[in-house]
C-alpha cells in the first residue's frame, strides 16, 4: 500500500574535501536536510536553474532547509542551524556545490530506483494469502 503522504523533508549525505594546513586534501561528509519538492516545483527549480540570473545560492534557499550533528564547530560541537552558520558554511570553497550535488544526488537516486523492474516475487499477489 502507499500512502499519499510525503514528508516535508528528507536527510542526504553531503561529501566534500576542503585544504587542509599542509595542502592535502581532507574528505568530510554529513548529511544536509532538504525540502521535498513536488514535481512541478522540481521542474520550475529546474527551469530557474538554467537562467542565466540565476545563482547556487538561489538553489540553496529553495532546497536546503538544515543539517544533521555531524557538521561541527572548531570545537567539535554540533552547529547550530542559523542564518550566520549557514553562511558560514557556504563561505567554504566548494560548498555550495557540494550541497547541490547532494539533493540531485539523492533526488536521483529515488527515481532511479523506481525505474527498476520490480522483484519477480512481488508481482500482482493474486492467490497469495492474507496475514
Amino acid at each position: 500500500m502507499f500512502k499519499i503522504v510525503v514528508a516535508a523533508s528528507f536527510l542526504a549525505a553531503v561529501s566534500f574535501n576542503v585544504l587542509n594546513e599542509d595542502g592535502e586534501l581532507e574528505q568530510h561528509s554529513f548529511k544536509a536536510r532538504y525540502k521535498y519538492l513536488s514535481a512541478k516545483e522540481f521542474d520550475a527549480l529546474i527551469a530557474r536553474m538554467n537562467s542565466p540570473e540565476h545563482t547556487q545560492d538561489d538553489t540553496l534557499q529553495e532546497v536546503w532547509v538544515g543539517w544533521d550533528a555531524a557538521l561541527c564547530d572548531e570545537h567539535g560541537q554540533p552547529l547550530p542551524h542559523t542564518q550566520d552558520n549557514r553562511e558560514r558554511v557556504t563561505n567554504i570553497l566548494g560548498m555550495r556545490a557540494a550541497l547541490i550535488q547532494g539533493f540531485f544526488r539523492a533526488v536521483g537516486s529515488a527515481a532511479a530506483k523506481n525505474l527498476e523492474p520490480a522483484p519477480a516475487s512481488s508481482t500482482s499477489g493474486a492467490g497469495q494469502a492474507s496475514a
